[in-house]
C-alpha cells in the first residue's frame, strides 16, 4: 500500500465527490467523498471505507484494509470519469463519475443568489472562532449574558438578518448582512461563498436565534471543541428547553459524549468539517435531513460530540416557521440523494464520553 507521503506526492483526490456506477449506468453508491488521510465519507458500505493511490490507479479499500476496487483512466484531481472494477475481476465493469455534493438544488429546490453584501465589518484582526446567527427582531443574541469582556472573547459575531424590520443599528456585532429571502443554511452557504476568508476561522458555531446562552459559555464551548479536536459538536440542551431529540438533553454524568448525531439547531464545525459539509447547505429550505447526513460525510474523518459541560436553553417550540410536511418531504428527498432509505434512518447513539469531573 502506498504510504501517506507517497500518496500526497501523486495526484490527490482529497475533497472530491463521486458517484459509483455500473457500466450500464445503474448507481451503486450515489456519494463517495474522498476525505483527507484516505478516509471515505458519504457511504456506509464496509467494502468502501478508505482510498489510496497505487501506481496509476485509485484504489478503494474495505474496512480490513484489503483492496476491493481499482480505477484508472485519468488524473483523479481533474478527471470527470474513471473506469475500473473489482480487483482481480474484469476491467470496465464500474465507473467513478465526479459530481457535486447533493444539496437542496440537487433535489429540485430553487436556487438563491450566490452573493451576500456584508454591510458591517468591524474586524481588523480576526479572533480564532466565528459565531454566525440568523437573527430577527426577537433574536436572543442581544440578551446573551455579558459575563465576558470583549477583549476575552475567542469568537467574532456575524449577524445574518432575516426580518422585514431593519436591524437595530446599535446591535453589538462584528459583521452584519441582510439576508431576507433565503433560509438558514442556504444563507450560510452564501456567506462563505462571498467571504472565502471566513474559512480561515478555526471553528464556526451556527446557532438558531432562540437559544439563551452566555458569552463565557460560548468561549468554553469553542475551547472544549479545540482541546478534544472535535470536528462536529453542539452544546447540550438544559431541562427548560423545547426538545426534539432526547440525546441532545444534558446528561449530568458527562462533560461530553461522543455520538453519531449533532442537531441543525446549533452545530459547531471545525474548519475541515465545514469544508466537507458546506456544499450540502446550498439551496436548503428547512435544513431537515442535513444533520442525518453530516456524520456519514465525516465518517473516518472527524470526531463528533455533544458537549454536556456547556448548555443552552432552546426557548421556542420546534418547527414553527415553516411547513412541516414540506420539510419532511425535503428530508426524504435529501436522504435518497445520498443513498439512504428514509424509512430506515439510523438512531442517534452515544459511543462513550468523558465523565463529569474529567479535566477539560
Amino acid at each position: 500500500m502506498a504510504t501517506k507521503n507517497e500518496a500526497r506526492s501523486k495526484s490527490d483526490p482529497t475533497g472530491s465527490v463521486w458517484r459509483l456506477a455500473r457500466a450500464t449506468g445503474e448507481t451503486v453508491a450515489p456519494v463517495l467523498l474522498f476525505g483527507p488521510d484516505g478516509a471515505i465519507g458519504g457511504v456506509e458500505d464496509a467494502s468502501a471505507r478508505r482510498w489510496t493511490l497505487r501506481d496509476d490507479e485509485l484504489v478503494i479499500l474495505a474496512d480490513d484494509g484489503v483492496a476491493k476496487l481499482a480505477f484508472s483512466g485519468g488524473d483523479p484531481t481533474s478527471a470527470a470519469r474513471l473506469v475500473g472494477g473489482v480487483v482481480g475481476g474484469p476491467a470496465g465493469q464500474l465507473a467513478l463519475e465526479r459530481i457535486a455534493l447533493p444539496s437542496g438544488r440537487t433535489i429540485g429546490l430553487p436556487a438563491h443568489a450566490e452573493t451576500t453584501e456584508i454591510v458591517r465589518d468591524r474586524v481588523s484582526a480576526k479572533r480564532e472562532n466565528l459565531v454566525i446567527i440568523r437573527a430577527g427582531k426577537g433574536s436572543l443574541h442581544r440578551d446573551w449574558a455579558r459575563d465576558l469582556a470583549d477583549a476575552d472573547r475567542n469568537w467574532d459575531l456575524f449577524v445574518s438578518w432575516y426580518d422585514d424590520a431593519d436591524p437595530d443599528p446599535t446591535d453589538d456585532c462584528d459583521y452584519l448582512a441582510i439576508q431576507r429571502d433565503v433560509r438558514k443554511f442556504a444563507a450560510f452557504h452564501q456567506i462563505f461563498e462571498t467571504r472565502p476568508d471566513f474559512r480561515e476561522y478555526r471553528q464556526v458555531w451556527l446557532p438558531d436565534d432562540d437559544l439563551a446562552v452566555s458569552r463565557s459559555a460560548i468561549n468554553h464551548l469553542f475551547e472544549i471543541c479545540r482541546r478534544h479536536r472535535l470536528d462536529l459538536a453542539q452544546p447540550a440542551l438544559d431541562e427548560a428547553s423545547h426538545l426534539t431529540y432526547p440525546i441532545t438533553r444534558k446528561d449530568p454524568r458527562f462533560t461530553l459524549r461522543f455520538t453519531n448525531f449533532v442537531e441543525v439547531m446549533c452545530p459547531v464545525f471545525s474548519a475541515d468539517a465545514l469544508a466537507v459539509c458546506i456544499e450540502g447547505f446550498r439551496s436548503t429550505v428547512s435544513s431537515w435531513g442535513l444533520d442525518l447526513i453530516w456524520p456519514s460525510l465525516l465518517s473516518g474523518v472527524g470526531r463528533i460530540a455533544i458537549v454536556d459541560d456547556v448548555t443552552v436553553t432552546h426557548t421556542r417550540p420546534v418547527g414553527g416557521l415553516y411547513d412541516r410536511a414540506a420539510a419532511f418531504a425535503e428530508m426524504q428527498d435529501l436522504l435518497r440523494a445520498y443513498g439512504r432509505d428514509p424509512e430506515r434512518r439510523a438512531e442517534p447513539v452515544v459511543f462513550g464520553g468523558c465523565f463529569a469531573g474529567t479535566r477539560l
